[in-house]
């Protein structure tokens, strides 16, 4: 099992971030991660996969994607 967080960081190209507003088009990313599951399960032998990329607000240092995989 293998997982990873996404966590918004401190700075970007220099200037200080309080955080970073995520915008997303729900159909089209939905569309998109089953094409990334699609391909993952083509090519290795996976159990569960499991992704979570959160929208709108989030702070530094706290996670903005969660990812899951279990083979």
């Amino acid at each position: 099992m293998v997982l990873f967080l996404g966590v918004v960081r401190q700075s970007e190209d220099g200037r200080r971030l309080t955080g970073i507003r995520y915008e997303a088009h729900d159909a089209m990313a939905r569309r998109q991660f089953e094409l990334l599951f699609t391909e993952a399960a083509r090519r290795w032998p996976l159990t569960s996969l499991r992704l979570v990329h959160r929208t709108g607000f989030v702070a530094v240092g706290e996670a903005s994607l969660w990812m899951e995989v279990i083979a």
